[in-house]
């Protein structure tokens, strides 16, 4: 466990305005979504080595997010009372 802090904390460096609120791992233990309470999501992706922003910052927080048992989608909801999914396929990642 020693060695991966500090991977998570390079990443999160910057990328975040606001609190984190939640976070996700994947089932696969690959990719871990970080909601904040700017409202903002990013992925992780360990095994391509890269992030995304999937939502920038907001008004309303993110609270709750997940993934599905089969990996292929993402969800988050909060303060906004509106559900956001996002479908993670091998062609990317789309709203």
């Amino acid at each position: 466990m020693k060695g991966t802090a500090p991977l998570v904390q390079e990443r999160l460096c910057g990328q975040l305005q606001q609190a984190i609120t939640a976070l996700s791992w994947s089932a696969d233990g690959n990719a871990l979504a970080i909601a904040s309470a700017g409202g903002e999501l990013l992925l992780l992706d360990f095994r391509a080595g890269c992030e995304e922003l999937l939502r920038g910052d907001h008004d309303a927080s993110l609270d709750a997010i997940g993934f599905s048992a089969d990996g292929q989608f993402l969800m988050a909801v909060g303060q906004a009372g509106e559900l956001l999914l996002w479908e993670l396929g091998g062609s990317g990642v789309r709203p």
